[in-house]
Protein backbone atom coordinates (compact mmCIF):
# COMPACT_ATOMS: atom_id res chain seq x y z
CA UNK A 1 0.00 0.00 0.00
CA UNK A 2 1.23 3.53 -1.20
CA UNK A 3 1.86 6.39 1.33
CA UNK A 4 -1.06 7.99 -0.45
CA UNK A 5 -2.88 5.22 -0.24
CA UNK A 6 -3.02 4.68 3.14
CA UNK A 7 -3.31 8.34 3.82
CA UNK A 8 -7.03 8.31 1.89
CA UNK A 9 -7.78 5.36 3.97
CA UNK A 10 -7.42 6.83 7.33
CA UNK A 11 -9.31 9.33 6.01
CA UNK A 12 -12.05 7.38 5.34
CA UNK A 13 -11.99 6.00 8.57
CA UNK A 14 -12.16 8.91 10.60
CA UNK A 15 -14.58 10.01 8.15
CA UNK A 16 -17.05 7.09 8.86
CA UNK A 17 -15.82 8.04 12.53
CA UNK A 18 -17.35 11.38 12.61
CA UNK A 19 -20.74 9.44 10.72
CA UNK A 20 -21.14 7.71 13.89
CA UNK A 21 -20.40 10.62 16.41
CA UNK A 22 -17.09 9.03 17.57
CA UNK A 23 -15.40 12.42 18.11
CA UNK A 24 -12.52 11.39 19.76
CA UNK A 25 -11.49 8.05 17.72
CA UNK A 26 -11.84 10.61 14.54
CA UNK A 27 -9.46 12.89 15.98
CA UNK A 28 -6.81 10.39 17.00
CA UNK A 29 -7.30 9.18 13.15
CA UNK A 30 -7.03 12.80 11.66
CA UNK A 31 -3.67 13.63 13.74
CA UNK A 32 -2.12 10.23 12.67
CA UNK A 33 -2.70 11.68 8.56
CA UNK A 34 -1.82 15.17 9.66
CA UNK A 35 1.65 13.46 10.95
CA UNK A 36 1.85 12.08 7.64
CA UNK A 37 1.16 15.10 5.80
CA UNK A 38 0.39 18.31 7.71
CA UNK A 39 -0.76 20.19 4.71
CA UNK A 40 -3.87 17.91 4.24
CA UNK A 41 -6.40 20.70 4.39
CA UNK A 42 -9.28 17.83 4.28
CA UNK A 43 -7.92 16.33 7.91
CA UNK A 44 -7.49 20.00 9.67
CA UNK A 45 -11.10 20.26 8.68
CA UNK A 46 -12.39 17.11 9.86
CA UNK A 47 -10.40 17.36 12.73
CA UNK A 48 -11.35 20.81 13.71
CA UNK A 49 -15.49 19.75 13.09
CA UNK A 50 -15.19 16.88 15.67
CA UNK A 51 -13.41 19.09 18.21
CA UNK A 52 -16.21 21.73 17.55
CA UNK A 53 -18.44 19.07 18.23
CA UNK A 54 -16.76 18.20 21.47
CA UNK A 55 -16.90 21.87 22.45
CA UNK A 56 -13.00 21.73 22.31
CA UNK A 57 -13.11 25.64 20.37
CA UNK A 58 -9.12 25.73 21.21
CA UNK A 59 -8.62 22.83 18.83
CA UNK A 60 -11.11 23.67 16.47
CA UNK A 61 -9.84 26.93 16.05
CA UNK A 62 -6.53 25.98 15.55
CA UNK A 63 -7.23 23.62 13.29
CA UNK A 64 -9.99 25.99 11.24
CA UNK A 65 -6.72 28.49 11.26
CA UNK A 66 -4.54 26.27 9.20
CA UNK A 67 -7.15 25.54 6.81
CA UNK A 68 -7.91 28.58 6.04
CA UNK A 69 -3.88 29.40 5.96
CA UNK A 70 -4.17 26.50 3.10
CA UNK A 71 -7.09 27.50 1.45
CA UNK A 72 -7.36 31.60 2.43
CA UNK A 73 -10.13 32.11 -0.89
CA UNK A 74 -12.65 29.64 0.92
CA UNK A 75 -15.49 31.73 2.27
CA UNK A 76 -17.06 28.74 3.73
CA UNK A 77 -13.95 27.84 6.17
CA UNK A 78 -13.41 31.64 6.89
CA UNK A 79 -17.59 32.04 8.04
CA UNK A 80 -16.68 28.06 10.50
CA UNK A 81 -13.94 29.96 12.13
CA UNK A 82 -15.70 33.11 12.74
CA UNK A 83 -18.01 30.68 14.34
CA UNK A 84 -15.22 29.15 16.54
CA UNK A 85 -14.47 32.27 18.14
CA UNK A 86 -17.94 33.22 18.37
CA UNK A 87 -17.57 30.53 20.72
CA UNK A 88 -14.48 31.66 22.80
CA UNK A 89 -15.69 34.82 23.03
CA UNK A 90 -13.68 36.61 20.40
CA UNK A 91 -16.30 38.56 19.13
CA UNK A 92 -14.14 41.04 17.51
CA UNK A 93 -12.55 38.39 15.83
CA UNK A 94 -15.21 36.48 14.49
CA UNK A 95 -16.71 39.85 13.14
CA UNK A 96 -13.59 40.40 10.72
CA UNK A 97 -13.25 36.90 10.04
CA UNK A 98 -16.91 36.60 9.14
CA UNK A 99 -16.83 39.80 7.25
CA UNK A 100 -14.02 38.15 4.96
CA UNK A 101 -15.98 34.88 4.54
CA UNK A 102 -19.82 36.96 3.30
CA UNK A 103 -17.35 38.78 0.91
CA UNK A 104 -16.51 35.07 -0.80
CA UNK A 105 -19.84 33.48 0.26
CA UNK A 106 -22.77 36.67 0.28
CA UNK A 107 -25.90 33.72 0.66
CA UNK A 108 -24.45 32.24 3.42
CA UNK A 109 -27.18 31.83 5.97
CA UNK A 110 -24.38 30.98 8.69
CA UNK A 111 -22.57 33.43 7.84
CA UNK A 112 -25.35 36.50 8.41
CA UNK A 113 -26.72 34.76 11.32
CA UNK A 114 -22.97 33.89 12.82
CA UNK A 115 -22.14 37.91 12.79
CA UNK A 116 -25.54 38.79 13.92
CA UNK A 117 -24.56 36.94 17.15
CA UNK A 118 -20.88 39.22 16.96
CA UNK A 119 -22.72 41.85 16.62
CA UNK A 120 -25.02 41.01 19.52
CA UNK A 121 -21.88 40.85 21.81
CA UNK A 122 -20.23 43.53 20.08
CA UNK A 123 -23.68 45.49 20.99
CA UNK A 124 -23.65 46.75 17.53
CA UNK A 125 -27.36 46.48 17.30
CA UNK A 126 -28.76 47.82 14.35
CA UNK A 127 -26.05 45.75 12.91
CA UNK A 128 -26.89 42.90 14.40
CA UNK A 129 -30.86 43.09 12.75
CA UNK A 130 -29.60 44.12 9.98
CA UNK A 131 -27.45 40.50 9.59
CA UNK A 132 -30.05 38.69 11.59
CA UNK A 133 -32.60 39.58 8.91
CA UNK A 134 -30.83 38.86 5.90
CA UNK A 135 -30.76 35.15 7.37
CA UNK A 136 -34.25 35.29 7.76
CA UNK A 137 -34.29 36.55 3.91
CA UNK A 138 -32.31 33.50 2.82
CA UNK A 139 -33.86 31.42 4.82
CA UNK A 140 -37.53 32.34 6.05
CA UNK A 141 -37.52 29.06 8.52
CA UNK A 142 -35.02 29.87 10.26
CA UNK A 143 -36.10 29.88 13.73
CA UNK A 144 -33.19 30.54 16.07
CA UNK A 145 -32.59 33.68 13.82
CA UNK A 146 -35.60 34.99 14.74
CA UNK A 147 -35.57 34.67 18.69
CA UNK A 148 -31.96 36.27 18.20
CA UNK A 149 -33.25 38.70 16.28
CA UNK A 150 -36.02 39.10 19.11
CA UNK A 151 -33.26 39.04 21.98
CA UNK A 152 -31.75 42.45 20.14
CA UNK A 153 -35.08 44.00 19.84
CA UNK A 154 -35.42 43.52 24.06
CA UNK A 155 -31.80 44.64 24.21
CA UNK A 156 -32.44 47.71 22.87
CA UNK A 157 -35.77 47.91 24.46
CA UNK A 158 -38.53 47.40 21.49
CA UNK A 159 -40.25 44.95 23.42
CA UNK A 160 -43.33 45.02 20.66
CA UNK A 161 -41.04 44.16 17.74
CA UNK A 162 -39.41 41.76 19.89
CA UNK A 163 -42.33 39.52 20.58
CA UNK A 164 -43.22 39.94 16.63
CA UNK A 165 -40.36 38.29 15.67
CA UNK A 166 -40.44 35.31 18.68
CA UNK A 167 -44.00 34.59 17.50
CA UNK A 168 -42.75 33.76 14.29
CA UNK A 169 -40.24 31.28 15.37
CA UNK A 170 -43.41 30.15 17.49
CA UNK A 171 -45.39 29.42 14.38
CA UNK A 172 -42.68 27.00 12.81
CA UNK A 173 -41.57 25.46 16.05
CA UNK A 174 -44.80 26.36 18.31
CA UNK A 175 -43.27 24.10 21.58
CA UNK A 176 -39.58 26.13 21.28
CA UNK A 177 -38.44 26.22 24.81
CA UNK A 178 -35.72 29.08 23.91
CA UNK A 179 -38.87 30.75 22.21
CA UNK A 180 -41.20 30.69 24.82
CA UNK A 181 -38.42 31.64 27.18
CA UNK A 182 -37.58 34.74 25.14
CA UNK A 183 -41.07 35.80 24.30
CA UNK A 184 -41.81 35.36 28.23
CA UNK A 185 -38.99 37.84 29.10
CA UNK A 186 -40.28 40.30 25.78
CA UNK A 187 -43.45 40.54 27.76
CA UNK A 188 -42.22 40.95 31.63
CA UNK A 189 -39.67 43.41 29.93
CA UNK A 190 -42.93 45.32 27.92
CA UNK A 191 -44.88 45.38 31.31
CA UNK A 192 -42.28 47.13 33.24
CA UNK A 193 -41.66 49.57 31.42
CA UNK A 194 -44.88 50.52 30.66
CA UNK A 195 -45.97 50.29 35.06
CA UNK A 196 -42.12 52.42 35.10
CA UNK A 197 -43.07 54.86 31.86
CA UNK A 198 -44.79 57.74 34.37
CA UNK A 199 -44.37 57.67 38.48
CA UNK A 200 -47.76 60.19 37.94
CA UNK A 201 -50.26 57.66 36.15
CA UNK A 202 -52.03 57.03 39.31
CA UNK A 203 -53.59 58.92 42.11
CA UNK A 204 -52.03 59.24 45.78
CA UNK A 205 -54.17 57.61 48.18
CA UNK A 206 -54.78 59.57 51.72
CA UNK A 207 -52.58 57.37 53.64
CA UNK A 208 -49.66 58.12 51.27
CA UNK A 209 -50.27 61.73 51.48
CA UNK A 210 -50.15 61.84 55.15
CA UNK A 211 -46.96 60.21 55.26
CA UNK A 212 -45.45 62.32 52.42
CA UNK A 213 -46.09 65.53 51.97
CA UNK A 214 -45.32 66.12 47.93
CA UNK A 215 -43.34 68.73 46.95
CA UNK A 216 -42.50 69.83 43.39
CA UNK A 217 -38.73 70.43 43.79
CA UNK A 218 -36.14 67.96 43.33
CA UNK A 219 -35.75 66.27 46.71
CA UNK A 220 -32.76 65.21 48.42
CA UNK A 221 -31.41 62.21 48.20
CA UNK A 222 -29.66 59.87 50.44
CA UNK A 223 -25.53 58.45 49.78
CA UNK A 224 -27.55 54.96 48.49
CA UNK A 225 -29.83 56.74 46.12
CA UNK A 226 -26.80 59.16 44.83
CA UNK A 227 -24.91 56.62 43.81
CA UNK A 228 -27.51 54.39 42.41
CA UNK A 229 -29.05 57.76 40.54
CA UNK A 230 -25.19 57.99 38.90
CA UNK A 231 -25.33 54.47 38.13
CA UNK A 232 -28.55 54.64 36.48
CA UNK A 233 -27.82 57.92 34.27
CA UNK A 234 -24.38 56.39 33.44
CA UNK A 235 -25.71 52.99 32.13
CA UNK A 236 -28.74 54.91 29.93
CA UNK A 237 -25.99 57.83 28.76
CA UNK A 238 -24.20 54.37 27.24
CA UNK A 239 -26.84 52.91 26.07
CA UNK A 240 -28.01 56.27 24.75
CA UNK A 241 -24.08 56.21 22.88
CA UNK A 242 -23.68 53.11 21.69
CA UNK A 243 -27.66 53.93 19.99
CA UNK A 244 -26.67 56.98 18.41
CA UNK A 245 -23.34 55.75 17.33
CA UNK A 246 -25.35 52.68 15.63
CA UNK A 247 -28.10 55.82 14.20
CA UNK A 248 -25.29 58.02 13.00
CA UNK A 249 -23.81 55.12 11.11
CA UNK A 250 -26.95 53.62 9.46
CA UNK A 251 -27.67 57.18 8.23
CA UNK A 252 -24.23 57.89 6.63
CA UNK A 253 -23.52 54.02 5.09
CA UNK A 254 -27.09 52.91 3.98
CA UNK A 255 -29.32 55.95 2.46
CA UNK A 256 -27.18 57.36 0.10
CA UNK A 257 -26.23 54.13 -1.59
CA UNK A 258 -29.70 52.86 -1.68
CA UNK A 259 -30.99 55.73 -3.18
CA UNK A 260 -28.47 55.93 -5.68
CA UNK A 261 -28.93 51.87 -6.50
CA UNK A 262 -32.95 52.73 -6.76
CA UNK A 263 -32.45 55.96 -9.61
CA UNK A 264 -29.83 53.69 -11.19
CA UNK A 265 -32.37 51.10 -11.61
CA UNK A 266 -34.84 53.54 -12.55
CA UNK A 267 -32.64 54.98 -15.10
CA UNK A 268 -31.62 51.20 -16.72
CA UNK A 269 -34.94 50.90 -18.64
CA UNK A 270 -33.41 48.18 -20.94
CA UNK A 271 -32.82 46.19 -18.10
CA UNK A 272 -35.40 43.69 -16.17
CA UNK A 273 -37.81 44.91 -13.74
CA UNK A 274 -36.63 42.14 -11.28
CA UNK A 275 -33.52 45.01 -10.74
CA UNK A 276 -35.64 47.40 -10.12
CA UNK A 277 -38.05 45.82 -7.63
CA UNK A 278 -34.72 44.84 -5.93
CA UNK A 279 -33.32 48.36 -5.44
CA UNK A 280 -36.79 49.57 -4.67
CA UNK A 281 -37.42 46.71 -1.45
CA UNK A 282 -33.56 47.49 -0.14
CA UNK A 283 -34.54 51.47 -0.12
CA UNK A 284 -37.62 49.80 2.01
CA UNK A 285 -35.37 48.19 4.14
CA UNK A 286 -33.21 50.70 5.16
CA UNK A 287 -35.85 53.06 5.61
CA UNK A 288 -37.40 51.22 8.30
CA UNK A 289 -33.92 50.37 9.89
CA UNK A 290 -34.14 53.91 9.87
CA UNK A 291 -37.32 54.10 11.80
CA UNK A 292 -36.77 51.33 14.05
CA UNK A 293 -33.46 53.10 15.22
CA UNK A 294 -35.49 56.21 15.42
CA UNK A 295 -38.03 55.22 17.86
CA UNK A 296 -34.98 53.34 19.89
CA UNK A 297 -33.33 56.29 20.50
CA UNK A 298 -36.52 58.44 21.01
CA UNK A 299 -37.48 55.37 23.70
CA UNK A 300 -34.26 55.72 25.08
CA UNK A 301 -33.89 59.68 25.65
CA UNK A 302 -37.36 59.27 27.25
CA UNK A 303 -35.95 56.88 29.61
CA UNK A 304 -33.75 59.28 30.79
CA UNK A 305 -36.39 62.19 30.94
CA UNK A 306 -38.65 59.52 33.32
CA UNK A 307 -35.50 58.65 35.41
CA UNK A 308 -35.17 62.54 36.09
CA UNK A 309 -38.89 62.97 36.94
CA UNK A 310 -38.90 60.22 39.16
CA UNK A 311 -36.23 62.29 41.43
CA UNK A 312 -38.89 64.49 42.29
CA UNK A 313 -42.01 64.19 44.67
CA UNK A 314 -45.52 63.93 42.98
CA UNK A 315 -47.02 67.60 42.92
CA UNK A 316 -49.19 68.60 45.62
Amino acid sequence: MTETTQIDTLEQQAKRLFRHRKYEEAIAVYQQVLEQDESRSVAHIGLAAAAFSLKDYDLAAKHFERATQLNPANGKLLINLGAVYNKQGKYLEAAAMLRKGLLRERKSVEGHFNIGFANRHLKQYALAVSSYREAINLDPEFVDAYVNLGEVYIQMGNYQQAQVQINKALEIKPEYSRALLALEEARAAADKAKNAFSPFGRLVTDDQLAENQAESSTRDLDVTERIEDRQTVFDLSRDLESIATDFIRLMQGGFEEKVSNLHRAVLQENEAPTGLFSAHRQFKDKLKQFREMHAILRAKTDQLREHESSLKNPAS
